[in-house]
């Protein structure tokens, strides 16, 4: 095994033979690529490649193979991209041609001057493999990029707003460029991590991205949080002022106007604005996926998205600050956080966290024991997280340690999961069992373990299996779960704790943050008990993909639960699916109902991500195969009872039938769905339905 490349770089290649495993460093991904015939591989230039990779290597072969669990797409000589392979020959000719490989590291095989045919064939145990051959010994160029999900280094900031200016003014270090094509988070990179010292320290590796691009705030720590995502989402330098502003190097300033004494919402409205139109002007960029918000609006913008697309930032701000925000609201995606947090400095290590998700930022410095509870799976303000203080009902206490967790997190697939659940009923045990074995739930019975009777063997046995979700009835305190015949440390056992921990007790509003903190990256307080039908919801919605906040709001609802850690974290990463979705429909009468396709943002599709629509051709609202994450796409037209019974009974895609979740496979008559419909609609009418999680 040898290492060929550049040092220095978060991309290394390791060399056995003719293959080479391409490794990301930072944070820790690889791809194997056999280059059968290879002459050996040697270093070669970043610069010949169309997109930002870190490292590149060369060789000649005559057939490429690349083991693969992600999509493949091929692009032409000048980047533009011809479409995403099959296991049909891809067959191109003379000319120069790239595979673009998103994985775990992303990739770019490129072929110089010959012609190529390419296809997936079988799977081995590396994954799906593509292959790629050529009639004769070809150049061949690997040159891969760092996926950069996490920290790549560390700013040390005192407890003095102008060095924390100069901190966030350093956040978009971690941007790969600066061009509409940062809204994919592929692009944008992992901010560096931000901790409290004496003195301010950052390394020379962290570089401050020149954007011509400056905001301006009064040296306070409450205004340097508020602006900070939109500040390492444009690369901006922030700098003390006296009034709150944008300003551009076209000479152009655009203060932050106040409502109800804040300049929050003026902050965050640029930031949505930003990404969204810059989603837009990407379409003539590196992927051409059209998508329904683009059809939505482009015609009625006032400039044509695509040509934008090789002007400056400065000259894309003006044109995006000349759009009413109005007219693009309906289609900015859910966002993935609403952060609030205390003006003390101690809140700025949550800052890297925040920005990363491109959430927003809220300044209190008295938190207020009870605030009402905004998440809702397709809410505009996304999470809502505290820094401190008591948690509200659907509210997320933030901690810095649960993210560290999440992002060293492997994910189980949907077929790898497990469940362990410790419940104190025989009868609802068993219930439970029934369900899981029924024919309707998607869940395997051997991925869910239940302890019937809560004795210490039988729990300490289910910790120890190492459980990726784990429901505790019995009640836990001090870390200990009472049993029937004493306690046993919520931490026995297992060589590492759940992913996600659950408890449900009647009364437990008051339970303080440091009772809950989570060992895995989030714990969920449930004030009530939960009943059989639910659990089965929450475990087949986990299961299925949601994040573990959206899951839980649509299988219980916002009113009943607390989240502890970082509750917009997935446990389970598909393997045959891009991503999440939930199919909602409103009934206008029993026989009319209206329905609306969306997924949420996760960490591993976060804000900026275009995801394929279902490849089921009744469930694309849209001529269009791609849609914004975060976004909800409306069908145009109205389902009769017949389609939506259909639907049902023929996808695994769960459903909210106006206040009723149905997943997977659903056994049901048109006469039951009508049914269903008309009391949903008198529950609306009398004002008893409870809120939809769903926003079209």
């Amino acid at each position: 095994m040898t290492l060929v490349g550049e040092t220095g770089t978060p991309i290394g290649f390791e060399v056995d033979g003719d293959s080479v495993v391409v490794k990301d460093t930072v944070d820790g991904g690889s791809l194997r690529i056999d280059a059968i015939g290879s002459d050996g591989f040697q270093p070669a230039l970043t610069d010949r490649f169309m997109f930002p990779v870190d490292a590149a290597i060369s060789c000649t072969a005559e057939k490429v193979r690349v083991h693969i669990n992600k999509h493949v797409r091929v692009r032409d000589e000048s980047g533009e991209d011809m479409g995403e392979l099959t296991k049909s020959p891809w067959k191109r000719q003379l000319g120069t041609h790239s595979l673009d490989i998103g994985a775990e590291v992303k990739v770019f095989v490129r072929f110089f001057e010959t012609p190529m045919s390419a296809r997936y064939i079988d799977s081995d145990q590396f994954g799906m493999v593509v292959e790629a051959t050529v009639p004769k010994l070809a150049t061949i160029l690997i040159g891969a990029r760092s996926t950069h999900t996490e920290p790549a280094g560390t700013i040390t900031v005192p407890n003095d707003p102008h060095a924390l200016m100069e901190a966030v003014s350093h956040l978009g270090s971690s941007i790969k460029e600066f061009s509409a094509e940062r809204s994919w988070p592929s692009l944008r990179g992992h901010p560096p991590r931000i901790t409290i010292g004496d003195s301010l320290s950052i390394p020379p590796s962290i570089q401050k991205p020149e954007t011509g691009v400056r905001i301006t705030v009064p040296p306070n720590l409450a205004d340097i949080y508020r602006i900070a995502p939109l500040a390492f989402y444009l690369g901006a330098t922030v700098e003390p002022g006296e009034t709150a502003a944008l300003h551009l190097d076209t000479g152009y300033s655009e203060p932050f106007k106040e409502r109800d004494g804040s300049i929050e919402p003026a902050v965050d409205e640029l930031l949505r604005r930003c990404l969204f139109l810059d989603t837009l002007v990407r379409i003539g960029g590196y992927y051409s996926l059209p998508r329904y918000e683009y059809d939505a609006l482009g015609d009625g913008l006032p400039f044509y998205p695509p040509n934008l697309y090789d002007r400056s930032i400065s000259e894309q701000l003006m044109e995006y600050l000349e759009v009413p925000y109005e007219q693009i609201e309906p289609y900015v995606p859910t966002w993935s956080m609403t952060a609030t947090l205390r003006s003390r400095i101690d809140d700025a290590e949550l800052l890297t966290h925040v920005c990363n998700v491109l959430g927003t930022v809220h300044v209190e410095n008295e938190i207020p024991a009870k605030r009402s509870a905004r998440t809702r799976v397709f809410d505009a303000e996304g999470i809502d997280g505290y820094s401190a203080g008591t948690i509200p009902p659907g509210g997320t206490a933030l901690s810095i340690p649960a993210f560290e967790r999440g992002l060293a997190y492997e994910h189980p697939t949907e077929e790898t999961v497990s469940f362990g659940l410790v419940l104190d009923d025989a009868t609802q045990a068993q219930s439970v069992r029934a369900a899981i074995e029924s024919e309707t739930t998607l869940v395997e019975p051997e991925q869910v373990d239940i302890v019937r009777k809560p004795s210490k063997k039988a729990v300490a046995t289910l910790l120890e299996a190492n459980h990726d979700f784990v429901y505790c009835v019995p009640p836990v305190t001090e870390g200990s779960i009472e049993c029937i015949d004493g306690h046993v440390s919520k931490d026995h056992g297992g060589s590492s704790p759940p992913a996600v921990w659950m408890s449900s007790e009647v009364g437990s509003e008051g339970r303080d943050r440091q009772s809950f903190e989570p060992d895995g990256f989030v714990s969920i307080d449930v004030a009530d008990s939960v009943g059989v039908q639910e659990l089965i919801n929450v475990i087949e919605l986990i299961r299925y993909g949601f994040p573990v906040a959206a899951g839980l709001s649509i299988a219980l609802g916002m009113g009943r639960v607390r989240f502890y850690g970082n509750s917009n974290r997935e446990v389970v990463q598909a393997k045959y699916r891009a991503t999440a979705e939930l199919i909602c429909i409103q009934s206008e009468t029993p026989n009319t109902h209206y329905a609306s396709i969306g997924s949420p943002p996760t960490p591993n599709l976060p804000l900026g991500v275009a995801h394929r629509l279902s490849d089921q051709p009744q469930l694309k609202p849209t001529q269009q195969e791609y849609q914004l994450q975060g976004t909800v796409a409306p069908y145009p037209l109205p389902w009769p009872t017949e389609r939506v019974k259909t639907f049902l009974c023929d996808t695994d895609l769960p459903c909210l039938f106006n206040d009723r979740l149905l997943l997977g496979y659903q056994s049901v008559s048109e006469a039951q769905i009508e049914q269903w419909a008309k009391e949903a609609i008198e529950r609306r009418n009398d004002g008893t339905a409870g809120e939809s999680v769903c926003n079209p």
